[in-house]
């Protein structure tokens, strides 16, 4: 049979023949599952019990070899063996993190409840120890006296990295080598640069001539571009990783989107769906840092400096003269760590700030 000139079926006596690709396909699929009968990993594990080396994408050999492994980093293991399940309702593969519980309301209405599907035992990590490595590394980098740090908890919950990119539909930033959740420095000094131009210079970055980038403490902190009132220049306090030194409890909590099918274009009758209640809300479920966390947070310098060092004689700067806790005898660290300790406070950091996500006391 053919279809705008391609041949798309060949039959023989009424029997359609498989393509090439597709008999390939089914050897191949018949030879993993030989192979991974034979190291006695099971294949098609129901969907409660989630977490398999025989659900990855993995080549077979290696599973065959890790079958009863425990991989215990959480970044490998979420993003490394990635778990896929066959969905028999919509008969395809997908890609799971998250176990589904149904539970009755007194009204007979169901609800969903999302646990993450995969054990997550940070108890043989010895966070105090990495976080006082992190710091004694920096210490020497930097010198002891250069550096100032604080100590801050989440007031609800905190979620770094829901938009990069993963297998699953939302992420979180977990660290390479520890596989634990960390805040990462571009983030700290990014959210303490904005909440200063936000509260001290109204939302303006300008140049020389106003807004933030006229005032010589700001660029001598967060660095500068050509048309600064210093010119080009960059940075001089470092913000460094923000490492937990508590065990993290990770919690799952859930996007609910109601209005899919009006976003989506979906059609009734050729007219679009519109954005009406009586859409089926599709829940979205990420993973967040708890209440209770207790993060480090570490900036400075190599060449120790006060805010009176970097201003000429008799001026001062809005970041010092707007803030009760700064003085000209302040050093830069200091002026970063008593701006970012505003900035956790009142603003936050991470995703969906704006619904209490990522504020820290």
């Amino acid at each position: 049979m053919r279809e705008k000139g391609q041949i798309i079926k060949i039959a023989i006596g009424g029997i359609e023949l498989e393509r090439k690709n597709e008999v390939a396909k089914k050897k191949i699929i018949n030879h993993e599952n030989k192979t991974m009968e034979k190291s006695g990993a099971k294949i098609n594990m129901p969907a409660e019990n989630l977490y398999s080396i025989a659900n990855t994408k993995l080549p077979s050999d290696t599973r065959g070899l890790l079958k009863h492994a425990n991989i215990d980093n959480l970044s490998l293991k979420i993003n490394k063996t990635a778990n896929f399940i066959f969905n028999k309702e919509k008969q395809k593969e997908e890609v799971v993190l998250y176990k589904t519980e149904f539970k009755d309301k007194n009204d007979g209405d169901k609800w969903k409840k999302f646990n993450i599907g995969l054990d997550i035992n940070f108890s043989q990590d010895d966070f105090a120890k990495i976080g006082l490595r992190h710091k004694d590394s920096i210490s020497k980098l930097l010198g002891v006296n250069n550096i100032k740090s604080s100590f801050f908890s989440p007031d609800w919950r905190l979620i770094v990295g829901i938009g990069h990119e993963s297998a699953y539909e939302t992420s979180v930033t977990l660290h390479h080598v520890y596989g634990i959740p960390y805040i990462p420095g571009q983030a700290v000094k990014g959210v303490t640069r904005s909440w200063i131009i936000t509260e001290v210079f109204e939302c303006k970055e300008g140049n020389k001539d106003e807004g933030a980038l006229s005032d010589k403490l700001f660029c001598r902190i967060f660095g500068s571009p050509k048309d600064s009132i210093i010119g080009e220049h960059q940075g001089s306090v470092m913000f460094f990783d923000a490492f937990p030194l508590t065990v993290p409890k990770l919690e799952v909590d859930i996007m609910n989107p109601h209005y899919g099918d009006y976003y989506g274009k979906e059609m009734v009758n050729k007219k679009p769906v519109p954005p009406a209640d009586y859409l089926k809300p599709v829940p979205i479920p990420f993973l967040t840092v708890g209440k209770g966390t207790n993060f480090e947070f570490i900036a400075g310098m190599k060449k120790p400096l006060g805010a009176k060092d970097v201003l000429p004689e008799g001026q001062t700067s809005l970041i010092i003269s707007t803030c009760k806790d700064l003085n000209l005898d302040s050093t830069l660290p200091e002026v970063a760590m008593t701006w970012l300790r505003k900035a956790l406070n009142e603003h936050g950091i991470g995703a969906k700030t704006a619904v209490g996500y990522g504020y820290f006391t």
